[in-house]
């Protein structure tokens, strides 16, 4: 591996694609998700995500694979779906950027979890659509855009009720052997919150972490992108733990600094708390990081 280097300020790479980067496209998807209603792993709204997530997929021209199974839960057995858009490279090896889609089960209130994870869904949807278009010599590595199932706990979160579609999608990769073509693994998870504070994340591989936060700062985005330390259990960690380099890109404190976590798991995670310019903070820093991934990693 190389060493990172120094980050100059540079010209956007989704204004030199094919396809440039629209966050209100992103911010599109993330509506239409929401407005789908909840969509908890293995019920007829899901399905209706899963249809509509493979057709846009499929439209950006890429290979579609479903990664079906059953899961045990507190609740029952859970029809569950993973779903991965390939964008082949000029080499085998793969970065990957994930978002969970589901939403989380309550029997109490209707969660439309506009921001977790609508908002990480629609702009990995967005992403799908213009990384494609990035042919070398801006990226030449193969892409994987995974939407992960069964991220959220069923009743109460532990090692068994969470993570559910990670964790299974590790194990397969583990089985078949591709686990060892990953490469780097991307984590966008509650990023639409209008009063946006990213934390770094203290699981994720430092390298990773050091090349997105030092591309948030030439970009001028550092408002943003904190250097504060925050401990997350997420997607990433079914990752990390098969010794891939791994970052969460998590906004947290959604709620704002005065009162973090204020509209998480609440019925107010609604479409008037997320705004476009979260999304086009994230993805323009998402973009303009991966030509230094892969340069790191060859």
């Amino acid at each position: 591996m190389g060493s990172i280097g120094l980050i100059f300020p540079a010209i956007l790479l989704c204004c030199e694609a094919k396809e440039r980067f629209t966050p209100g496209k992103a911010m599109d998807h993330l509506t239409r998700l929401v407005e789908m209603g909840p969509h908890i792993s293995g019920s007829e709204n899901m399905r209706q995500v899963q249809s509509y997530i493979k057709a846009h997929l499929s439209e950006a021209g890429l290979r579609i694979e479903e990664d079906r199974f059953s899961a045990q839960t507190p609740l029952g057995t859970k029809e569950m779906m993973n779903i991965i858009g390939i964008r082949p490279g000029q080499v085998q090896d793969v970065i990957a950027i994930g978002a969970h889609y589901e939403t989380k089960y309550f029997s109490d209130f209707t969660f439309v979890g506009a921001n977790d994870n609508c908002s990480g869904t629609g702009l990995l949807l967005e992403l799908a659509r213009v990384i494609p278009s990035l042919q070398e010599p801006s990226l030449s590595f193969t892409y994987w855009f995974v939407f992960l199932d069964g991220e959220e706990a069923f009743l109460k979160w532990t090692e068994s009720d969470s993570l559910y579609g990670s964790r299974h999608l590790v194990r397969k990769l583990r089985e078949n052997g591709d686990i060892y073509k990953i490469k780097a693994f991307i984590l966008l998870d509650m990023i639409g919150d209008k009063d946006l504070n990213i934390h770094k994340e203290t699981h994720s591989t430092a390298w990773l972490k050091n090349i997105i936060w030092d591309t948030s700062k030439a970009l001028g985005y550092d408002h943003i992108f904190l250097d504060k330390e925050m401990e997350v259990v997420d997607d990433h960690i079914p990752f990390l733990g098969a010794g891939i380099s791994s970052v969460d890109i998590i906004d947290f404190t959604y709620g704002g600094n005065k009162t973090p976590g204020l509209y998480w798991h609440t019925p107010h995670d609604t479409l008037d708390k997320v705004s476009k310019k979260s999304l086009k903070i994230v993805g323009e820093v998402v973009l303009e990081s991966l030509p230094r991934i892969e340069g790191y990693l060859k």
